[in-house]
């Protein structure tokens, strides 16, 4: 009688552990893509809401705005933006591109008036993860930013 394993028999069950593998492997990879986008969508709708916020409180006396580039946001003072100023809040969105920016009057600036929080720029604009998903984010005249 032979005792042991042989070789086809090592192979296969290492072919099926093989298997097993890559497929934990991809479903940890979506699961791990998918928390980004919702991670950095979350961000997004922050960063509008506190410009926003600052707007309506009247914070400097200056309106507020956000900045819309690629992968980062920015929340500046006054009414439009200036690249490299002191007041600037830049937030990184990571792993996801901006994409598809189509705002009322063209350009890539949200300002929201002083002590209401409106917008004359309202329209929406696209954030893709590394795995193609995508978010959509509309901004309404009352200033308000909805992600679907």
């Amino acid at each position: 009688m032979q005792k042991g394993f042989t070789a086809i028999e090592t192979l296969i069950v290492v072919a099926i552990l093989a298997l097993i593998s890559s497929g934990i492997f991809l479903s940890f990879r979506t699961a791990t893509t998918r928390d980004t986008l919702e991670k950095s969508s979350q961000n997004a709708l922050s960063v509008f809401s506190k410009a926003r916020f600052d707007a309506i409180n009247g914070k400097d006396g200056v309106p507020y705005g956000v900045r819309i580039a690629s992968s980062t946001l920015t929340i500046f003072s006054g009414t439009s933006y200036s690249a490299g100023s002191a007041g600037n809040s830049v937030t990184d969105l990571g792993a996801v591109t901006i994409d598809q920016v189509s705002l009322s009057g063209g350009g890539y600036d949200v300002p929201f008036s002083l002590l209401t929080g409106t917008t004359s720029k309202t329209g929406t604009f696209r954030m893709t993860s590394a795995a193609s998903t995508t978010k959509t984010f509309t901004i309404y005249k009352t200033g308000v930013v909805e992600v679907q």
